[in-house]
């Protein structure tokens, strides 16, 4: 029987960077790997897949890449599976993992770093690994993908407009997604920490058991908690400064209802509150606290997303019923040309 340890996507030189108040963002990605990795030594698991998105772009900053390389380096008694998400690939094709790959070839033989379709051969099993955007899925292996299916959810709790349908016989663990779920036969970790503040907790890895003969198909989600949580905390009164968490490590965004009367000096005295905005109704408040997913998500993500509080806000203002027709219409318009 084959087992496995599932880690999604890791999103090395994120803008989360900003907000770490004593720490750099490459070594507390690292410090979380290492507790997941001390979770299977202890449970006697000795191979390790990350779901690709180890770098939030194409081009893998040298720090990150050097810490990275070393923790692989670092521990040869694991068999570590490497592979490539979007945030990975450049248009051009290069990847953020080229480095990393040549370097494994040349002197890591438990490291392997996939960047297009191959399927190992791991204790007896076969492992199916399809870096972005590929999809396709076996009955004989263990999956391992990248991408939303149909029916998955992004991280807003909407639908992701995903149309891959996988064949329940063909069993998939996955990244892409950044919240934990399962479509069908297709397993999401999520990540294992907050990416940014519009993701919720909490956060978890995979442990894998699979073994195709025997019908072996097992993945259960480790609860993991991260050094660093993300909170968003809503005050619509001076009381909900209650809200706001004493521990350091829970990093705050505030966001305060215009009207109310708050003294400044009473969020500088939390060096936990990394930022303030103010907002004025419920659509304000949604675009403010998924700015991140905005700027971070596909094209047509941002475009349904967008689309749907247009709507809301002409409704909410009360516009006359043809001009709001005519807006979304130009608002199609325009979004198509691009």
């Amino acid at each position: 029987m084959l087992e496995m340890i599932g880690i999604g996507d890791l999103h090395f030189g994120s803008s989360l960077s900003q907000h770490l108040p004593s720490t750099k963002l490459h070594d507390f990605i690292i410090s979380e790997i290492q507790t997941v990795l001390g979770y299977a030594k202890r449970n006697g698991v000795r191979n390790i897949v990350f779901y690709g998105d180890i770098s939030h772009t194409p081009h893998l900053d040298p720090d990150s890449l050097l810490v990275f390389l070393h923790l692989l380096e670092s521990h040869p008694e694991f068999n570590f599976i490497v592979m490539t998400g979007n945030h990975d690939i450049a248009d051009s094709g290069h990847h953020s993992l080229r480095v990393l790959q040549r370097v494994a070839r040349s002197w890591m033989s438990h490291v392997k770093v996939i960047s297009s379709p191959k399927t190992l051969k791991l204790q007896g099993q076969r492992v199916n690994v399809l870096p972005w955007p590929h999809t396709e899925t076996q009955d004989d292996a263990l999956n391992i993908l990248h991408v939303e299916v149909k029916g998955s959810m992004w991280d807003t709790g909407r639908p992701t407009g995903g149309t891959l349908s996988v064949p329940k016989s063909h069993f998939c663990v996955a990244g892409h997604l950044h919240t934990a779920q399962v479509v069908g036969s297709v397993h999401f970790s999520g990540t294992l920490y907050q990416t940014n503040f519009a993701e919720k907790l909490p956060k978890y890895f995979h442990h894998i058991k699979y073994d195709h003969d025997n019908d072996i198909r097992q993945v259960k989600l480790v609860p993991h908690q991260p050094k660093y949580t993300l909170h968003n905390i809503i005050i619509k009164a001076t009381a909900d400064l209650e809200k706001i968490p004493s521990d350091p490590t829970a990093l705050c965004k505030i966001f305060v209802k215009k009207g109310v009367d708050l003294d400044p000096s009473e969020l500088s005295k939390r060096p936990n509150v990394v930022k303030f905005n103010s907002f004025q109704n419920k659509q304000e408040l949604e675009v403010l606290i998924n700015e991140d997913l905005y700027l971070e998500d596909d094209s047509a993500t941002v475009q349904f997303d967008t689309r749907i509080m247009l709507k809301d806000w002409l409704k909410e203002s009360k516009v006359q019923s043809d001009l709001a027709k005519r807006a979304i219409q130009l608002y199609d318009r325009i979004t198509n040309q691009r």
